[in-house]
């Protein structure tokens, strides 16, 4: 895809040999293995050439618009050799398990980062009343330091 992370991806196309061009087709290919395999390269490189255009989130958020520009492509693709594709769909996409990895880690700390923002208020009101608790405790032992030390100069 456009990020150079490598995407595999199973795609399935129903075609049909144009009935008016049946003719030039056996001529150019012989025979319908021939025809196939030429198809499929063709297809090969569409799907190639759709990906590049995606990026791995856009791919991702947008499969629907993605299978939409690729039965586009194959469309044009295939019409110099007389295939007229009625159907396309794509499944079984699989980004690379490190990939996969850093995505799942990403959200993980989008979560952790949500989970400290919503506890910081709490944390900050429980640190300042230790704080004020500090500060009366030493208020007191000052006031009995010099309580204390007023009785034994007295």
């Amino acid at each position: 895809n456009h990020d150079g992370v490598s995407i595999n991806l199973d795609v399935t196309l129903q075609f049909q040999a144009d009935p008016k061009h049946l003719y030039d087709i056996v001529l150019q290919f012989n025979d319908f293995e021939g025809y196939k395999k030429i198809l499929y390269a063709t297809g090969r490189a569409a799907v190639h050439d759709t990906c590049a255009h995606f990026n791995t989130t856009a791919f991702q958020s947008m499969r629907g618009y993605f299978q939409v520009k690729l039965l586009e492509e194959m469309k044009g693709t295939f019409s110099p050799f007389y295939a007229i594709l009625r159907d396309l769909q794509v499944n079984n996409v699989r980004r690379p398990g490190d990939f996969e990895t850093a995505v799942k880690d990403k959200e993980a700390a989008k979560e952790n980062i949500k989970i400290a923002e919503n506890e910081r208020p709490k944390l900050l009101t429980q640190a300042r009343t230790e704080y004020q608790k500090a500060l009366k405790q030493a208020q007191i032992i000052k006031e009995r330091a010099d309580t204390d030390s007023n009785i034994i100069l007295n």
